[in-house]
C-alpha cells in the first residue's frame, strides 16, 4: 500500500530483490494478456510494458491487490 486514504496500491511482478522487478499501480492497469510468450500490460494512459511473467502469476498478484483494495474501501464505509 502506498496510500490507504487515496486507495493507491502497488504490487511487484516478482521478488523485490530481483533486479527485473517491476512495481505495478493497481488502479493504472487497463488490461493484460499473454503476447509472444510474455505478459503485456496495458495501462490506462495507453502505455504498454512487456514483462517476462506468466498471466497466471500476474492474475494472482492482481487479485490479491484487488482484494486488499476492497477491504480498504469497506473500512471507509
Amino acid at each position: 500500500i502506498i496510500s490507504e486514504s487515496k486507495g493507491i496500491i502497488v504490487f511487484p511482478t516478482c521478488s523485490f530483490r530481483d533486479f527485473n522487478c517491476s512495481w505495478i499501480v493497481l488502479n493504472n492497469v487497463e488490461n493484460y494478456y499473454n503476447f509472444a510468450g510474455k505478459l503485456l500490460i496495458i495501462f490506462k494512459n495507453g502505455e504498454k510494458i512487456s514483462v517476462d511473467l506468466s498471466v497466471g502469476v500476474f492474475d494472482k498478484q492482481f487479485l490479491r491487490a484487488t482484494r486488499l483494495l476492497s477491504v480498504l474501501n469497506a473500512r471507509k464505509r
